[in-house]
């Protein structure tokens, strides 16, 4: 800090972040950085992952600035939480909106409605995290991503509007029931959670 003659954490940050970017377009790809970057001044160049839902005025000057995104809010596509009341899951702080359920992930727009055409289109895509600390075996790891997966794949193909979560669901069933008999763990129900329940 001294000799760079930074004064604030947000200075290093930035100082390491753009030493990074520089790294990572030297050997000629495109950096890509959590949403905590453009608090940091991170360059145009930088694709932004915006992950924190209760910050959309990260993600809106992300936008406003000329950054490609990718959306991952954290109480949306964390597959890491819990998919319904009582089930297990991470205990992370960023789930303030319930259950992670498919209902749940299928009634989310990933474009704000406030976005101009502009910003819509340095929407790249979304995508879902799921954190491991938790999970301590490939079985548990399925039950909590299939078929969350194949909502966001829902979410992320079909155009923009209201779904229908009965139909979905009907056109869901057998995709579980394939995912099962090739020997992948997907959650058909709550019944499905006991298993991993350990408290």
């Amino acid at each position: 800090m001294a000799e760079q003659r930074l004064t604030t954490n947000q200075e290093v940050q930035a100082y390491f972040g753009s030493k990074v970017v520089g790294i990572i377009e030297s050997l000629g790809k495109r950096p890509m950085a959590w949403d905590e970057q453009v608090d940091a001044q991170a360059p145009k160049s930088v694709v932004i992952q915006w992950w924190r839902r209760d910050r959309p005025d990260v993600l809106k000057t992300a936008a406003q600035g000329g950054h490609d995104l990718v959306i991952s809010p954290a109480d949306e596509l964390y597959f890491d939480y819990h998919q319904g009341e009582g089930e297990p899951g991470a205990p992370w702080e960023g789930n303030k909106g319930g259950p992670q359920s498919i209902a749940k992930i299928l009634g989310w727009e990933p474009v704000p409605e406030s976005f101009t055409p502009e910003e819509s289109a340095r929407v790249l895509g979304i995508e879902a995290c799921v954190w491991t600390e938790f999970i301590a075996t490939e079985r548990y790891l399925q039950f909590m991503t299939f078929p969350r997966l194949l909502a966001l794949a829902e979410v992320a193909w079909r155009p923009k509007g209201p779904r229908d979560d009965k139909e979905f669901e009907e056109r869901l069933a057998p995709h579980i029931e394939a995912l099962r008999a090739k020997g992948i763990n997907a959650r058909r129900g709550e019944w499905d959670a006991y298993e991993f329940i350990t408290n």
